[in-house]
C-alpha cells in the first residue's frame, strides 16, 4: 500500500487526471527554459533548452531525461541567465540547434501530437505557444496539458501557486539535480506526478 496514500485521493484523481489519462497512459512531462535578463523586460525571451521525461501512468515507471539546446534567434545569454541555467553563448552556438529543428526532433521521438503533454504550471506552455506562433513554426505540444502544479495545488488544498522545489520539500522529497536545468526540472515534475497519481 501506498504510503501516501493521502496524497493520492481527492477529487482531481477522478475529474483532470482521468480525462488526460483515457486519451494515453504515457505523459510527456517538459520544461523549458529561455533567455532572461536582470532587470530587463523589453526583450522578447527565447527557449534555450527543453527538457523531457516520459511518465508512464500505468507502470509508474520514468523514463530517461532529455536535454535538446536550442540556439536562439538572438544569441544573446546575460550572465544571469548563464548563473540560473548553467548555459551560456559559447555552449548555446556549439551544441545548440534551431527551435524549428529541435521541435521536429522531438515529435518524432515522442509522438506527441495528439498525446498528453504536462509541465509544471502553464508558463511554459503559453510560452511555447507565443514563440512557435510569432516565429511560423508549428507547435508539436498540440494534446491535452496536465498542469501538475495545479494538481499539486488542489492536493494540499492551496490556492497560492507553488514552485517546484517547494512543492518537492512539502512532499520530503529531495531535489534530483540542478535547478533550472530543463532536463533535471522535467525530471523532478514527473516525480511529483507519479507521487500524486499513487505511485511512490
Amino acid at each position: 500500500m501506498c504510503p501516501h496514500k493521502h496524497i493520492c485521493a481527492g477529487g482531481y484523481r477522478a475529474g483532470e487526471y482521468n480525462r488526460v489519462m483515457s486519451v494515453s497512459s504515457k505523459v510527456v512531462v517538459v520544461d523549458i527554459e529561455c533567455t532572461c535578463w536582470a532587470a530587463r523586460d523589453d526583450i522578447p525571451s527565447e527557449i534555450i533548452e527543453l527538457g523531457v521525461c516520459v511518465f508512464d501512468g500505468s507502470t509508474g515507471n520514468l523514463g530517461r531525461k532529455a536535454s535538446f539546446l536550442v540556439r536562439p534567434d538572438r544569441l544573446d545569454i546575460s550572465e544571469y541567465c548563464t548563473r540560473l541555467t548553467g548555459l551560456t553563448v559559447d555552449r548555446l552556438a556549439r551544441e545548440g540547434r534551431p527551435l524549428v529543428e529541435i521541435l521536429n526532433r522531438v515529435r518524432k521521438l515522442y509522438a506527441i501530437k495528439n498525446g498528453v503533454w504536462a509541465g509544471w504550471g502553464s508558463g511554459d506552455r503559453i510560452h511555447m505557444a507565443r514563440e512557435t506562433s510569432s516565429k511560423g513554426i508549428g507547435n508539436p505540444f498540440g494534446g491535452d496539458y496536465l498542469d501538475i502544479g495545479f494538481l499539486y495545488r488542489l492536493h494540499s488544498r492551496s490556492r497560492r501557486r507553488v514552485g517546484l522545489e517547494d512543492a518537492l520539500w512539502t512532499l520530503d522529497m529531495d531535489f534530483e539535480g540542478r535547478p533550472h536545468s530543463g532536463a533535471d526540472d522535467a525530471w523532478n515534475a514527473a516525480r511529483i506526478l507519479r507521487r500524486l497519481t499513487g505511485w511512490c
